[in-house]
């Protein structure tokens, strides 16, 4: 890698709105940074679903939770324009969530913003890096597992994951930020994240409490699923499982599919 920051130009003549986005589901708790991915495929359907509110090429720029920024106004009259749309979530289960969006911001000048910054005329440009930030990670975001302002593809694609012992991954992938010195720039660096393998709870305990093998030799799993389990031993095992597992999501599932 040679450089890591390129310059940024932002057109002065584009100004950007800026809608608050209000998203009620089926479930009684708050809505989670965890949400963001069943969001984004909400919002997506609720574009195509609607191009009169929402043109093909519009392409708005959405956070995954609350904002949505674009060029042109939305196609809709009055405060507020309200939708539902129907998704299907992990375990074929459908899940109909509303969106009600409302402009807050109109015409926001991103680049006079940006240069009165840089003159020293005002103290900050927080709110219009946060925007460049949402904008320009639209399609990593989209495509990739996000974590903070890293970016990893799925790590199904040949070279972005290796396979580490006791049910482990190392994932790589980048990071991408806009940072504004003397001019706009933006920065984009590599980006590695080590992470658990998802799967079968019983084979991930086999994969934790597997014996390193000797000389070579590869290691030995225990086998939990034959006679109930007898090869469990809770005095060796259970302590070495519960520090692994700290932390972890498990989904429980039923025998007739249902969480």
């Amino acid at each position: 890698v040679h450089v890591n920051h390129f310059p940024l130009k932002v057109n002065g003549q584009k100004k950007i709105n800026h809608y608050d986005v209000e998203i009620t589901t089926p479930w009684k708790r708050e809505n989670r940074r965890s949400d963001e991915p069943l969001f984004r495929k909400g919002f997506r359907k609720l574009c195509k679903e609607n191009p009169n509110v929402f043109p093909i090429d519009l392409f708005p720029a959405f956070d995954g939770i609350k904002s949505v920024y674009t060029t042109r106004k939305l196609g809709f009259n009055g405060d507020n324009w309200t939708k539902k749309v129907e998704i299907e979530e992990e375990l074929s289960r459908i899940v109909v969530l509303s969106f009600k969006v409302h402009l807050v911001r109109s015409s926001i000048d991103l680049a006079g913003a940006i240069n009165t910054f840089i003159a020293g005329q005002t103290l900050n440009a927080y709110s219009e890096v946060q925007i460049l930030n949402i904008v320009l990670s639209q399609v990593a975001r989209e495509k990739c597992v996000t974590i903070g302002r890293n970016y990893f593809p799925e790590s199904s694609i040949e070279g972005r994951s290796v396979d580490l012992p006791g049910g482990k991954s190392v994932w790589f992938g980048f990071f991408q930020s806009v940072n504004i010195g003397w001019k706009p720039m933006l920065n984009v660096d590599v980006a590695n994240k080590p992470a658990v393998k998802g799967g079968n709870m019983i084979s991930y305990m086999e994969e934790v409490l597997a014996t390193p093998g000797r000389r070579g030799d590869p290691p030995s799993y225990p086998n939990f699923r034959d006679q109930g389990g007898k090869y469990w031993d809770s005095r060796r095992h259970a302590n070495t499982l519960e520090r692994d597992l700290k932390g972890l999501k498990v989904r429980y599932i039923r025998p007739d599919k249902q969480k």
